[in-house]
Protein backbone atom coordinates (compact mmCIF):
# COMPACT_ATOMS: atom_id res chain seq x y z
CA UNK A 1 0.00 0.00 0.00
CA UNK A 2 1.32 3.23 -0.98
CA UNK A 3 0.84 6.93 0.97
CA UNK A 4 -1.05 7.82 -1.86
CA UNK A 5 -3.25 5.15 -1.49
CA UNK A 6 -4.76 6.30 1.44
CA UNK A 7 -6.24 9.79 -0.40
CA UNK A 8 -10.11 9.24 -1.91
CA UNK A 9 -11.77 9.77 -4.78
CA UNK A 10 -15.46 11.41 -4.98
CA UNK A 11 -18.55 9.35 -4.40
CA UNK A 12 -18.85 8.35 -8.45
CA UNK A 13 -15.05 7.23 -8.55
CA UNK A 14 -13.84 10.37 -9.57
CA UNK A 15 -11.33 12.40 -8.19
CA UNK A 16 -12.00 15.42 -5.17
CA UNK A 17 -10.25 18.90 -5.36
CA UNK A 18 -8.21 17.95 -2.70
CA UNK A 19 -7.72 15.19 -0.43
CA UNK A 20 -10.81 13.66 1.31
CA UNK A 21 -12.01 14.19 5.23
CA UNK A 22 -10.12 11.01 5.75
CA UNK A 23 -6.92 11.70 3.98
CA UNK A 24 -6.74 15.15 5.57
CA UNK A 25 -6.97 13.44 8.59
CA UNK A 26 -4.43 10.85 7.98
CA UNK A 27 -1.83 13.89 7.18
CA UNK A 28 -3.04 15.68 10.41
CA UNK A 29 -1.86 12.27 12.01
CA UNK A 30 1.75 12.27 10.45
CA UNK A 31 2.01 15.46 10.63
CA UNK A 32 1.35 15.13 14.99
CA UNK A 33 3.80 12.01 14.16
CA UNK A 34 6.50 14.06 12.78
CA UNK A 35 5.78 17.02 16.04
CA UNK A 36 5.94 14.07 18.31
CA UNK A 37 9.06 13.07 16.79
CA UNK A 38 10.74 16.45 17.13
CA UNK A 39 10.32 18.00 13.69
CA UNK A 40 9.24 21.92 13.60
CA UNK A 41 6.16 22.10 12.13
CA UNK A 42 4.04 24.61 12.22
CA UNK A 43 0.66 25.64 10.64
CA UNK A 44 2.43 27.53 7.37
CA UNK A 45 4.02 23.78 6.82
CA UNK A 46 0.69 22.17 7.65
CA UNK A 47 -1.58 24.09 4.72
CA UNK A 48 1.62 23.28 2.59
CA UNK A 49 1.68 20.00 2.74
CA UNK A 50 -2.20 20.01 2.34
CA UNK A 51 -1.57 21.54 -0.70
CA UNK A 52 1.28 18.65 -1.85
CA UNK A 53 -1.44 16.39 -0.83
CA UNK A 54 -4.42 17.99 -3.24
CA UNK A 55 -2.04 17.98 -6.13
CA UNK A 56 -0.68 15.39 -9.12
CA UNK A 57 2.67 14.59 -6.65
CA UNK A 58 -0.01 13.06 -3.92
CA UNK A 59 -0.96 10.53 -6.67
CA UNK A 60 2.59 8.16 -5.92
CA UNK A 61 4.50 7.59 -2.98
CA UNK A 62 7.74 7.77 -5.67
CA UNK A 63 6.69 11.67 -5.52
CA UNK A 64 4.58 12.39 -2.23
CA UNK A 65 7.25 11.21 0.05
CA UNK A 66 10.01 13.56 -1.47
CA UNK A 67 7.67 16.61 -1.34
CA UNK A 68 6.68 16.73 2.15
CA UNK A 69 10.24 15.86 3.25
CA UNK A 70 11.57 18.82 1.14
CA UNK A 71 8.94 20.38 3.09
CA UNK A 72 9.25 19.04 6.29
CA UNK A 73 12.67 18.94 7.30
CA UNK A 74 14.58 22.15 8.32
CA UNK A 75 17.67 20.07 10.35
CA UNK A 76 19.97 17.26 9.39
CA UNK A 77 18.34 14.82 11.47
CA UNK A 78 14.97 15.51 10.48
CA UNK A 79 15.93 14.08 6.78
CA UNK A 80 18.17 11.20 8.25
CA UNK A 81 14.82 10.47 10.39
CA UNK A 82 12.78 11.63 7.60
CA UNK A 83 12.22 8.34 6.04
CA UNK A 84 11.77 5.76 8.83
CA UNK A 85 9.32 7.89 9.91
CA UNK A 86 7.17 7.90 6.85
CA UNK A 87 7.20 4.38 6.13
CA UNK A 88 6.06 3.37 9.38
CA UNK A 89 3.01 5.97 9.32
CA UNK A 90 2.00 5.22 5.82
CA UNK A 91 3.25 1.75 5.80
CA UNK A 92 3.19 0.45 9.23
CA UNK A 93 6.71 -0.76 9.05
CA UNK A 94 9.40 -0.62 11.98
CA UNK A 95 6.39 -0.86 14.17
CA UNK A 96 5.81 -3.05 17.34
CA UNK A 97 2.37 -3.91 17.89
CA UNK A 98 1.55 -1.61 21.34
CA UNK A 99 -0.40 -3.48 23.64
CA UNK A 100 -2.43 -1.48 25.80
CA UNK A 101 -1.84 -1.47 29.70
CA UNK A 102 -4.74 -2.50 31.79
CA UNK A 103 -4.18 0.53 34.49
CA UNK A 104 -4.53 2.39 31.48
CA UNK A 105 -7.88 1.58 30.64
CA UNK A 106 -9.12 1.09 34.17
CA UNK A 107 -11.15 4.23 35.48
CA UNK A 108 -9.30 6.79 37.58
CA UNK A 109 -9.89 6.55 41.36
CA UNK A 110 -10.10 9.15 43.33
CA UNK A 111 -7.55 10.15 45.79
CA UNK A 112 -7.67 10.53 49.42
CA UNK A 113 -7.93 13.61 51.36
CA UNK A 114 -6.32 14.44 53.99
CA UNK A 115 -9.36 14.46 56.21
CA UNK A 116 -10.40 10.87 54.58
CA UNK A 117 -7.00 9.53 56.17
CA UNK A 118 -7.31 10.94 59.59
Amino acid sequence: MTAAASFETGPSGSSDVGPGPVSRARLAGFLKTLRDNGFKIGLAEAADALTISASDAAAREVTLRPALRALMCGRREDWQRFDDLFLAYWRGRGLKTAKVAPSATAPLRRSKTLRQMM
